[in-house]
């Protein structure tokens, strides 16, 4: 992507560039012939030193361009690496949910309630663990003691 933008943005500065050339020789040859020049070598030197301003002029943008780009790039890489880091949280929180499951089937005791729509199970303590809906809340007995 970062290739494919920096060619688009070459390509447009090139095309510019010849834009702008063909409006200093067109604004030449009319010059030309409407006779405005002393000497055809005056408008050849006049149209010159248009063309090094130009040129100077596009390796100006060129600078300023590059500089933008590698902003962009910074911004880019910048947010690649916090996605990076989100996805790492996600992976970590699933990997805590997947051993819970796994420990709460190693124990047996993990079951669907079809009535609730949730997943349970009892706790050392004789209170119950419920996974979903809601989040994941403890009981004892018929009280809430704790939900995330």
């Amino acid at each position: 992507m970062k290739n494919q933008t920096k060619v688009l943005i070459t390509a447009l500065i090139i095309f510019q560039g010849l834009i702008e050339i063909n409006s200093l020789t067109s604004r030449q040859k009319i010059a030309l012939s409407q006779g405005n020049c002393q000497r055809p070598m005056d408008c050849f030197e006049l149209a010159l030193k248009e063309l090094q301003d130009a040129k100077a002029e596009i390796k100006e943008l060129e600078k300023q361009l590059e500089k933008r780009l590698e902003e962009a790039e910074a911004k880019t890489s910048q947010a690649q690496n916090t996605a990076n880091r989100a996805v790492s949280k996600a992976d970590t929180a699933q990997n805590t949910a997947n051993r819970a499951v796994s420990k709460a089937n190693k124990s047996g005791g993990l079951y669907y309630d079809e009535r609730n729509g949730f997943y349970v199970f009892p706790t050392k303590n004789n209170g119950v663990i419920h996974l979903g809906g809601g989040g994941t809340c403890y009981y004892e007995g018929n009280s809430r003691r704790w939900c995330h």
